[in-house]
C-alpha cells in the first residue's frame, strides 16, 4: 500500500511539474477559447494596417473568456502609434486607437481631429485661451497591456509672437472622448524685460552650434532639422530668448530615438541646454 501511494503521489508530481511548463501566453490559450494563435492574428494586424512596424508582440487579453482578443502595440516611424485588438474567435477587429489606427481608417474610437475639438471646447471661455497656440494633437501609447492611451493635446503659451515652456495639455480618452487630465503650466510674466528680437540669425546660430559640437564632442555628420525661436528659463530663473536647434549627428542616428536638441542664447549664442533624447 504504501509502496503504491508513493508511486502515485510521484506521478502527481511529475504531472504537475509539466503544467508548470506552459507558458503564461500558453496558459492563457488554453484557459480561453480561441481559433487563431497569435501569428495568425498578427497576419490580420498586416491586413489592416500595413503601415505598421513588424514584427509586434502580441497579448491574449481573456479577462472575459467568452471574448478573447489578441491585442498588439503598432507603430510606424513616419505614421505614429497605437492600439489594436483583434477578436481571436472571428479575426475581426475589435478595436483599434492612436495615430496609425487613425490614418489607417480602422480607429473605432474618436479621431485626433475630434479630440482636438472636445479640448477646445475644454478651454473655451477661459482667459488664457487668447495667448496659445493651436492645439497640436499626439497620441501617448499605453504603458501596460490592456490599457489603450490617450489622445495629448497640448497649448504653447506665446509672448511677444514667441512661443515659451508654458502652456496647457489636455489629456483625452480615445475611446469615448472623456477629458481625463487638465494640466496647465503658466510661470513667466506677461511682459518680458529680454529684446525679443534675436541678435543672431537662425543661420549664425547653427553654424555656432555646428562648430561647438565638431569641435569640443567630436559629433560627425550633423544635420540640422529645425530652427525656432523661443523664451527660455533656466535654473537661476534669467529668462533668455533662445534658438531651438533640433538635430541628427551620428551618434544619436543608430537608436529608435527622436532628434537631438540644443538651446543657444540668440544675443550672446551661449548654450544653454543640450539634450539627446536616446532609448
Amino acid at each position: 500500500m504504501i509502496y503504491l501511494l508513493v508511486t502515485a503521489l510521484l506521478a502527481g508530481c511529475v504531472l504537475l511539474g509539466a503544467a508548470m511548463l506552459l507558458s503564461p501566453t500558453e496558459e492563457k490559450q488554453a484557459s480561453a477559447e480561441i481559433d487563431m494563435n497569435e501569428s495568425a492574428a498578427r497576419s490580420i494586424v498586416r491586413a489592416e494596417i500595413p503601415a505598421a512596424e513588424m514584427p509586434v508582440e502580441g497579448n491574449l487579453m481573456d479577462d472575459a473568456p467568452e471574448d478573447p482578443v489578441w491585442e498588439f502595440q503598432v507603430r510606424s516611424k513616419d505614421q505614429g502609434s497605437g492600439v489594436i485588438g483583434i477578436d481571436a474567435k472571428t479575426g475581426e477587429v475589435s478595436y483599434a486607437y492612436g495615430e496609425i489606427a487613425d490614418r489607417a481608417g480602422v480607429n473605432t474610437g474618436i479621431s485626433m481631429e475630434k479630440a482636438g475639438e472636445i479640448a477646445g471646447n475644454h478651454l473655451r471661455g477661459e482667459e488664457i485661451e487668447g495667448t496659445l497656440t493651436d492645439p497640436d494633437v499626439s497620441y501617448e501609447p499605453p504603458h501596460f497591456a490592456g490599457d489603450i492611451g490617450r489622445y495629448r493635446v497640448t497649448y504653447v503659451r506665446m509672448i511677444d509672437g514667441i512661443p515659451s515652456f508654458d502652456g496647457v495639455r489636455i489629456f483625452i480618452d480615445p475611446e469615448d472622448g472623456t477629458v481625463l487630465k487638465y494640466h496647465i503650466n503658466w510661470d513667466l510674466p506677461a511682459t518680458i524685460e529680454t529684446d525679443p528680437t534675436p541678435t543672431l540669425s537662425a543661420a549664425e546660430a547653427t553654424v555656432i552650434l555646428t562648430t561647438a559640437m565638431e569641435e569640443k564632442r567630436g559629433s560627425k555628420g550633423m544635420t540640422i532639422l529645425s530652427t525656432e525661436l523661443y523664451w527660455y528659463e533656466g535654473d537661476s530663473e534669467q529668462i533668455s530668448l533662445a534658438w531651438k536647434i533640433e538635430f541628427e549627428d551620428d551618434y544619436v542616428r543608430p537608436y529608435d530615438a527622436g532628434p537631438a536638441s540644443a538651446w543657444l542664447d540668440a544675443h550672446t549664442g551661449e548654450e544653454l541646454l543640450l539634450c539627446y533624447y536616446l532609448d
